[in-house]
């Protein structure tokens, strides 16, 4: 029998930057008994312009392949809670995410996670030295960032000081939603 995917609208997206709790606040979620969370913590369903995770070689996750239909079905027991929450990080990184959640749910509530900056560098930092960065010194990875000789090849997310820039993350979405 076919589930009935056509009354899934996901209401609450949590958009905040990695390294800041998302995980954790996806855990309590799952044992809250008015909000349902997919078992796929981060479906990326509204930021498939970012293509893949880079950053993490042992999850490449390819964003375009959500489709429509698949994101629905990824909440259909949710129809039985007050709140289904998509916690897509990437969409704070998305130049789209914020204006298609609006365009899917203009009543959506959102929750952005951010971090004191230089806890969250330094989060970062130890994260990517299991991947992309090759700098063990936190300091000499912030000196060298842009440098072409810090990593070869060079990486766009090794730019840390782009990470911080919170305040052109926010207006994202405070442009689609109300600050409340």
């Amino acid at each position: 029998m076919k589930q009935d995917t056509s009354k899934v609208m996901p209401n609450l997206f949590v958009v905040g930057m990695p390294r800041c709790g998302t995980t954790s606040l996806y855990h309590y979620f799952k044992k809250h008994p008015e909000i349902f969370v997919s078992d796929e913590k981060e479906p990326n369903y509204f930021a498939k312009e970012l293509g893949y995770k880079p950053y993490i070689k042992s999850k490449y996750k390819n964003y375009s392949e959500m489709t429509s239909e698949r994101y629905k079905k990824l909440f259909i027991e949710a129809q039985k809670y007050k709140y289904a929450a998509d916690m897509s990080q990437a969409y704070i990184f998305s130049k789209y995410a914020a204006k298609r959640i609006h365009e899917h749910n203009p009543n959506a509530k959102i929750i952005i996670l951010f971090r004191e900056p230089v806890k969250f560098l330094k989060s970062l930092h130890g994260k990517f030295l299991h991947s992309i960065e090759n700098e063990k010194d936190f300091l000499k990875a912030l000196v060298y960032e842009d440098s072409k000789e810090h990593n070869k090849p060079p990486h766009p997310f090794l730019n840390y000081s782009k990470w911080i820039n919170y305040k052109e993350h926010l207006k994202k979405y405070l442009e689609h939603f109300p600050k409340d």
